[in-house]
């Protein structure tokens, strides 16, 4: 003959009145190591995973706002040189008058 097995008469009368929530929360609490070990490991993996798309993320976006800044200068710089290269020749003509 097959053995019955033995039941926990608290889980079964506990187990017919509990919630989902219920459960969940008395198993977290009687395994907390279990618990705090995930918690742990899901933090480590979420910084890790930030700290690699941070680190490698395209560096283009950097490279654009200096070759932004670069032709914002040499626009200015070119604006200039005509009035600089008038200055120039009107003191070398009144040098040579």
């Amino acid at each position: 003959m097959a053995r019955e097995p033995k039941l926990d008469a608290t889980a079964v009368a506990a187990g017919s009145s509990q919630s989902m929530w219920d459960k969940i929360t008395t198993w977290a609490s009687e395994h907390k190591a279990v618990v705090y070990t995930i918690a742990g490991i899901t933090l480590v993996a979420t910084a890790a995973g930030v700290f690699y798309y941070v680190n490698n993320a395209p560096k283009a976006e950097a490279g654009a706002d200096e070759s932004a800044a670069a032709a914002k200068r040499k626009a200015k710089k070119d604006r200039r040189k005509p009035k600089k290269d008038a200055d120039n020749k009107a003191e070398e003509e009144s040098k040579s008058s």
